[in-house]
């Protein structure tokens, strides 16, 4: 899955033709883009902070990355409309592809990431702004709240 020259590698047509030289490209082969990589350093070099993450898969890379950004000090944003998880089971239990997905995004947004959809990701752009997250010190009162109203 993934792997060079497969289908599941190439950039969509849509991504492929706006591509440019400018554009950074990694091979990967752990779950974070950082692991094993010289993004860190790239990124550091184009003066960049802030990296938004799409793809798939929520429950791995997107994951891994977001984590592994907070100690490299780039702050992350993910956008929930483009990313996907897979449904997963195995000794731990099973969870649906959906409650991954929504889980972990819930997740990033208490502490890792911005978490926002395509839309509010680029009127925040356009209007120069962060994408809005939220943090442990709110999600998990808010989470206490909500719990009591199921």
């Amino acid at each position: 899955m993934f792997s060079p020259g497969t289908p599941e590698y190439d950039l969509h047509p849509e991504i492929e033709r706006r591509r440019t030289e400018a554009w950074k490209r990694i091979v990967k082969q752990y779950g974070s883009i950082y692991a094993g990589t010289d993004l860190t350093e790239w990124l550091r070099g184009q003066v960049v902070d802030t990296v938004t993450l799409v793809g798939y898969m929520t429950n791995n890379c997107i994951l891994g990355s977001a984590v592994e950004a907070e100690a490299l000090g780039f702050a992350t944003e993910v956008l929930s409309d483009a990313t996907g998880a897979i449904n997963i089971a195995n000794k731990a239990g099973f969870a649906d592809a959906r409650t991954v997905h929504t889980t972990l995004l819930a997740l990033l947004n208490s502490n890792w990431a911005a978490v926002g959809t395509t839309d509010a990701w680029a009127a925040a752009l356009n209007s120069h702004e962060a994408l809005p997250g939220s943090d442990l010190g709110t999600s998990a009162p808010t989470g206490a709240e909500r719990a009591t109203l199921v």
